[in-house]
């Protein structure tokens, strides 16, 4: 019985969408025989002179930003906001902000080497993510 039903639902979503596709075919036709196709390439030539100028702008306006923004930053000015965050958060950091990016990776400090994460925690990882997208 459970087969039938299968089927007859089937049929009736295949009758449906048949219905939809005769409906939408001459409104395709009628937005075709309106289409001019010297107006759509100008319009096009239009929008992509459009899009090259705006990428040209935001390319200059970012180098601008980048000059503003490389020499206005006190270095002290970070460093005490990054305590304020780290006192707020309950964090030490120590001396360890003035050795960062200099050298390599420090070992644990219990003298015992470094786990190497498994691949099933980065996937583990990838899924949440992903799950906090949708």
């Amino acid at each position: 019985m459970e087969a039938v039903g299968e089927k007859l639902a089937a049929a009736y979503r295949t009758q449906q969408v048949s219905s939809q596709i005769a409906r939408s075919v001459p409104l395709l036709q009628g937005a075709l025989r309106q289409m001019n196709e010297i107006g759509i390439n100008k319009s096009l030539d239009t929008f992509q002179k459009l899009f090259e100028d705006m990428d040209v702008k935001a390319a200059d306006m970012g180098q601008s930003l980048e000059g503003v923004y490389q020499g206005s930053l006190d270095q002290k000015e970070v460093d005490t906001l990054i305590q304020q965050v780290a006192d707020e958060n309950k964090i030490e950091i120590g001396n360890e902000m003035g050795v960062a990016g200099k050298g390599s990776v420090a070992a644990p400090a219990s003298g015992a080497p470094a786990k190497e994460p498994k691949i099933d925690d980065f996937e583990a990882r990838l899924n949440n993510l992903k799950q906090m997208q949708n």
